[in-house]
């Protein structure tokens, strides 16, 4: 943009609540460019990583977000992707799981910092609850698959999803109000999941 002498620009994230994925990594990443283009993204994203989760868990987050990045590949990912391709796969989705489980022991010592990596979790455990019944089966067609990383109630994931998404957190920081731009909230959300399918 400034090679070629863009003297404006717009920049849109998840604006309606909190909660998207790495949206406050994204918003941070993305006004640092702005501001010096010039800067090493990847370093601007681990001083971020760092400073916002806590050194302890900025290391398994930074894993996730590797761990994301590979397994996407060349697939391309939109706006409004739908949790679908390679980076939704039973073996990735597992090893993403204990990268967040791993993080929230790392930061569970301090409450803040804590709840910060719980809502963080948040868009992973969305992906667990909408693609239970697949991942399910590829977990049990795989005799040499990772271990099922969660409760075996998908309730439960979506009972807890909803308690970490409006729960109270750190002063300053009120719940999540809508999960998409249509106005959906967490309740509606997460009552989609109140049953667990059958096996």
């Amino acid at each position: 943009f400034r090679d070629h002498k863009v003297r404006g620009l717009f920049e849109q994230g998840a604006y309606q609540s909190h909660g998207s994925e790495m949206s406050e990594m994204r918003s941070w990443v993305l006004a640092r460019l702005l501001w010096n283009p010039d800067q090493d993204d990847s370093k601007l994203i681990d001083e971020l990583l760092a400073g916002y989760y806590g050194a302890p868990a900025a290391k398994p987050i930074r894993a996730y977000l590797d761990l994301m990045h590979k397994a996407t590949g060349s697939t391309y990912v939109g706006c409004f992707a739908r949790p679908e391709g390679p980076q939704f796969a039973y073996p990735v989705m597992a090893q993403a799981e204990r990268l967040w489980q791993e993080a929230e022991a790392a930061a569970k010592d301090n409450p803040d910092l804590l709840w910060r990596v719980k809502q963080g979790h948040l868009p992973v455990r969305t992906a667990w609850m909408i693609r239970w019944t697949d991942l399910r089966k590829e977990q049990k067609a795989d005799a040499t698959s990772a271990p099922w990383p969660l409760s075996p109630s998908r309730k439960a994931i979506a009972d807890e999803w909803l308690a970490t998404a409006t729960g109270p957190g750190p002063a300053g920081w009120s719940p999540m109000t809508h999960v998409d731009e249509g106005g959906l909230t967490p309740h509606a959300f997460a009552a989609r999941f109140a049953t667990n399918p059958a096996e």
